[in-house]
């Protein structure tokens, strides 16, 4: 199994489970050589990854269905922060590379970001997949079931993402990451995802900027070690489509100002 090194916390903590069973390692972020290598000195690697990163960034899709065609690696893909956001129907940022999925490919995510409910799903390729998880996934099996009214949310998601409201939202959640990335410049700059990371440096400054932003009515996420490495801190920023553009202007001076104020260079 190899892992992304930048591959969401709630997939790493399992290596050390993993581990006991197969062997486990870490892949440089979306380096595909060094999976590719793998895939040439084992006989079964299964890559571990996020479709859109929860701090900014995608994976490499269509290098890794290259690797999957030619070595037959299998792809265990969290969508979480694509599922609703991105695609037909809110199929999310890596389904719609597929025609069809088999039993090479997991794709899963969770229903409490963009899809606005509780609870998780997987895309599974076959029955046979099915039948293996229901045997063998023993938090599935016995964790609670979900309360009323976080089923009540999923069906009411479920109904939007049917009629053509929800490409409208799409719409209007691109039409406010444009508008952010006209206003201030960052690494994630003209992609689709929703995240935008501010560098701090230091976690200090990161975490004195958000309390001022809160302070100002904004909410925002101080992110720092072990989340990013030591002296990446930043301010993690995550657009709606219900934010209104006037909202996002004032945001982003009130940001510009801390910015200046505290020093830090863009």
């Amino acid at each position: 199994m190899v892992f992304d090194k930048h591959s969401h916390y709630s997939m790493n903590h399992i290596k050390a489970s993993c581990a006991d069973e197969t062997d486990v390692t870490t892949a440089p972020h979306n380096d595909i050589c060094f999976i590719e290598d793998l895939c040439k000195k084992r006989k079964h690697v299964a890559y571990i990854a996020d479709g859109i990163y929860s701090m900014g960034g995608k994976a490499d899709i269509d290098s890794l269905l290259y690797l999957k065609s030619r070595y037959g690696l299998f792809l265990y893909l969290d969508d979480s922060h694509a599922l609703s956001a991105f695609g037909e129907k809110g199929r999310g940022f890596i389904r719609p590379h597929f025609q069809s999925l088999d039993d090479q490919t997991l794709i899963v995510a969770s229903l409490g970001k963009s899809f606005g409910a509780s609870g998780g799903l997987v895309m599974f390729g076959s029955e046979k997949q099915k039948s293996l998880m229901y045997r063998y996934g023993g938090p599935s099996n016995w964790s609670q079931s979900l309360n009323s009214a976080s089923i009540g949310a999923g069906l009411a998601s479920i109904k939007i993402h049917q009629t053509n409201e929800l490409p409208i939202l799409q719409e209007r959640l691109l039409a406010n990451i444009q508008l952010f990335d006209s206003l201030i410049e960052t690494e994630q700059q003209g992609t689709r995802t929703a995240i935008r990371l501010i560098p701090c440096g230091e976690a200090e400054k990161a975490n004195i900027i958000a309390a001022q932003l809160a302070n100002s009515g904004f909410f925002t996420s101080a992110v720092f070690f072990p989340v990013v490495p030591r002296g990446n801190a930043a301010i993690r920023v995550t657009l709606r489509a219900d934010m209104a553009h006037e909202t996002i202007l004032s945001f982003c001076s009130r940001l510009m100002s801390l910015i200046e104020e505290n020093k830090i260079d863009l």
